[in-house]
């Protein structure tokens, strides 16, 4: 039997730039190209992962393979009127269709001015041409775009990102990575000040830090180096200042958790906003758990699950 590919929905929403298709095909495949007017957006072969673009179930034959790509469209170029998605059998069987783009209108998550920042750290992390880590805005992936639109995985990890940094005038953050939730932090607080930790083994970090430094001069600061000595440092250092946020997102273990709370909780005002990233993991859960037994944290009035939001968000009590 022949393969054959359907696009189910297709649609771009003007206030966001964003191309969203998804679709399905009859057989598994080892390519997948989606072209938007005269322009091919996406393209992995079987060499990426799976899971950078196309949600597939290798091992599920029967199955029909789906996937979703979401593409931001670059600005002042006129929104495309059609897409086409191909792909390609293991046996070099090719298949395509062709299918008119319909217009929606956005929610409002963020506006224009912070999605326009991200496409601009974006740049810098595909230039980079190496693994991105991933974070609350992308997953992780070998094959980024810096026009690709933020996952919809983590939308409601973003909103309860933004309560929790609403207003907050100094925030310290382990893990800056390609910076996008210090960016969403920034654009979204005009007085507050940002220092970030990170390792910076990823040369796209380093990128990232060189445009919040153009884009927020005064605002932003990064240390590039172990959190489990940065952070001593930086208390004994630190001269009085402290911060009304912290954000835990560094190594995901349950040493490097625990010696990242440690090392930062005392940097921290009464009351201040604490997250911890990752815990939907249940260790780690456990690790930020123990200093509310200790009487360090309480957890925020407005916590939500960690296994819904992938975080846990807490207030500095001691």
């Amino acid at each position: 039997m022949n393969p054959d590919i359907k696009i189910s929905a297709s649609s771009y929403c003007p206030e966001t730039r964003v191309l969203r298709v998804r679709g399905w095909a009859s057989h598994q495949f080892d390519e997948f190209r989606l072209e938007a007017g005269d322009q091919v957006v996406r393209h992995v072969t079987r060499n990426l992962p799976r899971r950078d673009v196309l949600k597939q179930h290798p091992d599920l034959p029967a199955k029909r393979p789906g996937w979703l790509c979401d593409v931001r469209w670059p600005f002042g170029v006129a929104a495309p009127d059609s897409v086409r998605a191909s792909i390609v059998t293991k046996d070099g069987v090719e298949a395509s269709v062709k299918k008119p783009v319909g217009t929606i209108r956005e929610d409002g998550q963020f506006g224009t001015e912070v999605l326009d920042f991200l496409e601009r750290l974006n740049e810098g992390v595909e230039a980079a041409n190496e693994p991105f880590e991933g974070g609350m805005f992308y997953l992780q992936t070998h094959n980024f775009s810096s026009r690709i639109a933020p996952t919809q995985v983590y939308r409601g990890k973003r909103e309860s990102f933004f309560r929790a940094g609403h207003g907050r005038k100094n925030v310290l953050e382990i893990g800056f990575n390609g910076g996008h939730s210090a960016a969403l932090l920034l654009l979204s607080n005009p007085g507050m000040k940002y220092l970030g930790i990170d390792l910076g083994e990823h040369s796209y970090a380093h990128r990232s830090a060189e445009l919040m430094r153009q884009a927020f001069p005064g605002r932003f600061d990064v240390i590039f180096g172990d959190s489990r000595e940065v952070a001593p440092w930086l208390r004994a250092s630190h001269k009085g200042e402290l911060f009304d946020m912290i954000h835990v997102d560094g190594g995901h273990t349950e040493g490097i958790c625990r010696a990242d709370i440690a090392n930062t909780i005392d940097l921290g005002i009464r009351g201040a906003s604490y997250v911890v990233d990752d815990t939907s993991d249940p260790i780690l859960y456990d690790v930020a758990e123990d200093f509310v037994k200790l009487g360090r944290l309480a957890h925020a009035t407005d916590r939500e699950p960690a296994n819904v939001l992938s975080h846990s968000v807490y207030e500095l009590i001691g």
